[in-house]
């Protein structure tokens, strides 16, 4: 069998301008939340706005579900009186 071989191309000039140590990102030494009370009361808000979309998503899907079942209701009514039409001699 052949060995694969590992296919790395590196271009040394793109790759001279980067130190081989790189120090560690600085980090905050601490973040405070300082805002608190308010990020909960925009949760409330957040929450409230989305029990209301979730009312109207939910009529709006029954709504879609239930027209093929109308369309095909009158759909029949339609075709069984065009059959009683032609089925039917005049007297």
């Amino acid at each position: 069998m052949r060995q694969l071989k590992e296919d790395i191309d590196i271009e040394a000039r793109l790759v001279a301008g980067v130190p081989a140590v790189k120090a560690p990102a600085r980090r905050h030494p601490h973040v405070a939340n300082q805002h608190g009370s308010h990020s909960f009361i925009v949760h409330l808000i957040t929450q409230a706005l989305n029990k209301l979309n979730q009312i109207r998503m939910t009529e709006v899907a029954t709504l879609i579900g239930t027209h093929h079942l109308i369309a095909g209701g009158t759909q029949g009514e339609r075709l069984g009186a065009n059959d009683t039409a032609i089925g039917k001699r005049a007297d």
